[in-house]
């Protein structure tokens, strides 16, 4: 895959941070030699401080993960939504230590492009981290659930409210029960597609773990966001129907003008009982306008799901992120018949608003099945069955009780 000479300065940079950290590691250990050599140090004395200098400051891991993906549509009456398949995410990260300084570099490949994901840098050197660089907003518990462990093969309709990652300054804490991260963003990295143009967000997010062991666990969460849009003063919140292949959005509130500012808030709960996971998420979004006489807008959407593993795994939960992670299969799955790794049965309940006067978006709601299949901890099969209503075609048709069935399944690796 060719690189665009335009993102060639962004892969010069990262290959030179990698060979000045290893630079920097070399003068250090040329050090301990010359004491070494002066009788300062003894050999074994030498060999343990080389260790531990790289233990400390060159923890450097390189990874990513591959995800493609395959969809067929049970097309209504005059719409075509274009069976087909996509390499959905194609990325490469590196991320690592030095000190108490933690960095992250991290660009996707898919779609023919390249482009930021996460750039940033963060310094844990105090009783608060600080970060600053390109990173996701804390704004919504499945958004900030990375994609490799989200439990369908899509997030739910209501992430179009979620800010993504944009550049700001955050700064974050975490206790035996909870974590919480708060931040001032603007725009982040070119070529990320974004439903607002912001020249400033304001977003915190809180989560609470009241009891959390291996098997059992219980998520209280909420989180904010405030956003100020660029002088073009547009916004617009449109959704597929959580499936990606297809480029068709059923509700589209098209661009909203004159926009003043959106305020917005959500409410997380999730549970954990052994096998047995239920998770849900609400979001409201207001958008006010420049025109004191133009109401505000209120749009909202949420979801429920419930999993279980049938093979007898639990989810995994970070504590101080507030979100789950890797599943790892009780016995990995083995040609012989030894182990099968890991089997998944889900559902998913959602619904998104995007009516209210002047607005015509539209209304959908989506009921999703999913079977999902861990043969080892990095490895995923996913296949995902979704009905979807909507209170009206996206066409310009007066065609009503649109309602399509999507069968798709994905291919996942991560490393």
């Amino acid at each position: 895959m060719k690189i665009k000479s335009l993102y060639l300065w962004r892969v010069i940079l990262l290959v030179t941070a990698l060979l000045s950290s290893n630079f920097a590691t070399a003068k250090e250990t040329s050090l301990v030699d010359i004491l070494t050599a002066k009788g300062v140090l003894t050999a074994d004395e030498a060999i343990e401080i080389k260790k531990e200098t790289k233990k400390k400051n060159k923890k450097l891991k390189l990874g990513g993960r591959i995800q493609v993906d395959f969809a067929v549509y049970k097309d209504p009456q005059g719409v075509d939504l274009a069976n087909g398949a996509e390499v959905r995410r194609a990325r490469l990260f590196a991320k690592g230590v030095f000190g108490d300084f933690y960095y992250k570099a991290q660009y996707d490949f898919s779609g023919n492009s390249v482009t930021i994901k996460d750039m940033y840098l963060e310094y844990r050197g105090l009783p608060v981290a600080i970060r600053l660089g390109n990173s996701t907003e804390p704004f919504s518990m499945e958004d900030n659930t990375s994609s490799k462990y989200v439990t369908f093969m899509e997030r739910a309709m209501n992430n179009v409210f979620a800010p993504g990652r944009n550049m700001g300054l955050a700064v974050l804490s975490h206790g035996d029960s909870w974590g919480a991260i708060a931040g001032l963003y603007t725009n982040g990295a070119a070529g990320a597609v974004k439903n607002i143009d912001s020249k400033f967000d304001a977003s915190a997010r809180l989560s609470v773990a009241p009891f959390h062991t291996s098997s059992r666990i219980m998520h209280l969460g909420t989180s904010v966001n405030y956003r100020l849009p660029n002088s073009n003063r547009k916004v617009r919140f449109r959704a597929r129907p959580e499936s990606h292949v297809t480029g068709m959005r059923f509700v589209d509130t098209g661009n909203l003008t004159n926009v003043k500012n959106i305020f917005q808030y959500g409410l997380e709960l999730a549970g954990v009982m052994d096998s047995l996971s239920l998770q849900g998420e609400y979001i409201h979004s207001s958008v006010k306008y420049q025109n004191a006489l133009t109401p505000t807008s209120t749009f909202s959407g949420y979801y429920i799901s419930a999993s279980w593993f049938i093979t007898g795994e639990s989810r995994s939960y970070a504590v101080d992120e507030g979100t789950f992670g890797r599943t790892h299969p009780l016995k990995n799955f083995n040609a012989k018949g030894e182990g099968w790794g890991a089997w998944e049965l889900a559902t998913r309940f959602s619904q998104l608003n995007l009516e209210d006067t002047g607005v015509a978006g539209g209304k959908a709601q989506n009921i999703t099945v999913a079977l999902n299949w861990y043969p080892l901890s990095h490895v995923r099969w996913m296949f995902n069955w979704i009905h979807t209503s909507v209170d009206r075609s996206p066409l310009a048709t007066a065609q009503t009780g649109f309602g399509p069935d999507v069968f798709q399944m994905r291919a996942q690796v991560d490393f």
